[in-house]
Formats: structure tokens, sequence, C-alpha cells
């Protein structure tokens, strides 16, 4: 049986959900990824105040570790699959592609936690600027337009070449 894993719930002034659990994301081909399953649902149904409804929504699911504490690296073999279903009918209606997109992402830290993101698709460039405090993100509407000329698929090209081009640490 697996333990309990335990977590924070909050939604941000900007009316997102952050939600912190107190684990990384296990293999989802070698244990149970149930409990990351009912720990995000858990939180969601023990939340006491109004939890945001989404019509389009981004997931950014961050990892927070460092070298020694991580124990999978590739995205494909991460539970994170777990957190929209969990999510699916509460926040969103359906986990499709034309309702929800990803970002998943690590950040170097001590402390190994996963955050969990939950945003208007529309704030994603203003989510982004926040998170690598950049000047050089174009502005909300810029992203916005981009969305719309290239639908949902086409943002991950976008991310990626942006990504692309921010200096390297």
């Amino acid at each position: 049986m697996d333990t309990p894993i335990t977590g924070s719930i909050e939604v941000t002034r900007e009316g997102w959900l952050h939600i912190r659990l107190d684990t990384l994301l296990p293999n989802r081909k070698y244990s149970s990824v149930s409990h990351i399953n009912e720990a995000v649902y858990n939180l969601l149904e023990q939340y006491e105040g109004d939890l945001p409804y989404f019509e389009k929504a981004l997931l950014v699911i961050d990892e927070h570790s460092n070298g020694q504490t991580r124990r999978v690296y590739d995205n494909d073999n991460k539970a994170w699959k777990a957190i929209p279903n969990a999510m699916k009918g509460l926040l969103f209606a359906d986990d499709d592609d034309r309702t929800l997109s990803f970002l998943l992402m690590t950040t170097e830290s001590a402390r190994s936690e996963c955050h969990i993101y939950l945003i208007p698709l529309e704030d994603g460039a203003r989510f982004i600027n926040r998170r690598f405090k950049t000047p050089k993100m174009p502005p909300t509407g810029f992203l916005s337009r981009w969305i719309s000329r290239l639908g949902l698929g086409g943002i991950f090209g976008f991310i990626s070449q942006w990504f692309q081009r921010l200096p390297r640490r």
C-alpha cells in the first residue's frame, strides 16, 4: 500500500489553481499511479473555497528536485496523466486536445515536490513570463493571437521555439 501523499491547494489572486504535492511523480510503468490521482482529488474535495472552472485550460506540472532526488527523467514515463484525470469534471469538462493543453517542467531545487497549476489557456504567456522572470516574453495578447491562429496543438511549437531562445544557465 502506498503512503498517503500530503500537499496543499490554493486559488491565486489571478484565479489560477495551484496544488503542491510533497512528492515527485512516480514512474507510471513500475508503480501504481492511483495514489497521485487520489491525492489530487482529495485536495480538491477538501478545499473550502470556490474552485475555478475552465472552458479551455493550460495544465502546468512543474517538478522541483535535484539530481539526487529525481527518479524518473523521461516525461513520457512519469505518471502525470493521473493529475488531469483527478480534475476532469470538477475543473474542466474533459481532457481532450480542445479543452486542455499541457506543459511539463522540471525546476532545480533542494526540495522534492510537484507544483501543479491549472490556468486559463489565454494566461499561458503571463504564467511563463512570471515563471522565468524575463522581459523578453511577448505580451499576453501576442500569445492569444497565435493560439487562435495555430490552434491548441500549435501552441506547443510556439512555446518550444520560445524556450530554445532562453539564455542557458
